[in-house]
């Protein structure tokens, strides 16, 4: 024996009404609802080993965060260049300036950027020059 076609329905329609609410607030919009501080996580200042590798010597190389210097002292005699500063990190990756000015005369050439904060993996990165200046922006994340 079969059962009624018009209450099967109704029980159907009312089990995807009872799983709808709980499916609706699992993927609704919870950014919506997070407070202002939650959304914009915070940037912690760590100490960082910068390197810089080049084949041809610049000169000139910065390397900025948000317009505040990092390679302040650094001697570009000679390949590779160390030294510490201090990063701003943040979960979203940290976008640095890197500007280098070749003497005239110098092959296109490669420079790259290693960047090692404490307490995280180094990431590199390697931009080439077109002609005796490069302005670029890098990108990184940890």
């Amino acid at each position: 024996m079969r059962g009624s076609p018009p209450i099967q329905l109704f029980l159907l329609a009312l089990a995807f009404a009872l799983l709808a609410f709980p499916l609706a607030h699992l993927t609704g919009d919870a950014e919506a609802s997070a407070p202002v501080s939650a959304a914009m996580p915070a940037k912690s200042e760590l100490p960082a080993l910068i390197r810089l590798r080049f084949a041809h010597p610049p000169r000139s190389v910065s390397l900025t965060q948000e317009g505040r210097e990092l390679l302040t002292g650094a001697d570009l005699a000679t390949s590779p260049v160390e030294l510490e500063a201090r990063l701003r990190l943040g979960s979203d990756g940290e976008e640095l300036r890197l500007e280098a000015a070749w003497p005239e005369g110098t092959p296109d050439t490669a420079i790259t950027v290693e960047i090692e904060p404490e307490g995280h993996e180094a990431r590199e990165q390697t931009r080439w020059s077109v002609g005796p200046e490069l302005n670029e922006l890098l990108l990184f994340q940890w």
